[in-house]
């Protein structure tokens, strides 16, 4: 029984050590870099979740990035960061409807929200250096409203390393 006991006192403290490493190292990479290793999406547009920075990565349709607001927009002051998903990229063609943005096949549903820029109607091409940023939510804020992206504002490829949708499902079990 002793000995039991002792064993999972040193699995608990690997555990906890193998924990403070991974933190050490995450804070030695935010101090080194002079950015957030990690961040943090609490919102409904995207996953939930913790997600790590992947600077310098090579981007593919799907991806999830960090991207700055280029300027200023209802109560989001410029500089802004959303996580947005990479739906186009430079050289691919795209159209605004009434029923939503166009692009590769897919519709993404346009709302009619106060303080949201409208965009205009027409057939477009994104241009080099220009990327469409959306989420599958139809609540997202994103280039429905905002346009394309440049590639000076997406700060860095994402992946997700911890959902928090989970904890979100338990919470919801136990208050129910």
């Amino acid at each position: 029984m002793c000995d039991r006991h002792s064993n999972q006192q040193i699995q608990l403290a690997m555990i906890m050590m193998g924990i403070l490493a991974a933190m050490g190292m995450l804070a030695m990479a935010t101090f080194f870099t002079g950015q957030a290793v990690l961040y943090e999406n609490r919102t409904d547009s995207a996953p939930r979740g913790i997600y790590v920075r992947y600077p310098g990565d090579k981007l593919e349709y799907g991806d999830y990035v960090i991207v700055s607001l280029d300027r200023k927009v209802g109560r989001l002051p410029e500089g802004f960061l959303l996580l947005k998903q990479v739906k186009g990229f430079p050289g691919d063609p795209y159209k605004v409807t009434e029923d939503g943005l166009e692009i590769r096949g897919r519709v993404y549903p346009l709302r009619d929200i106060a303080g949201l820029p409208k965009p205009e109607k027409g057939r477009y091409v994104l241009a080099a250096g220009q990327y469409l940023l959306m989420n599958e939510s139809r609540d997202s804020f994103d280039s429905r409203y905002l346009g394309p992206a440049n590639e000076k504002d997406i700060r860095s490829k994402v992946k997700m390393i911890f959902s928090y949708e989970p904890v979100v499902d338990v919470l919801d079990w136990i208050s129910s």
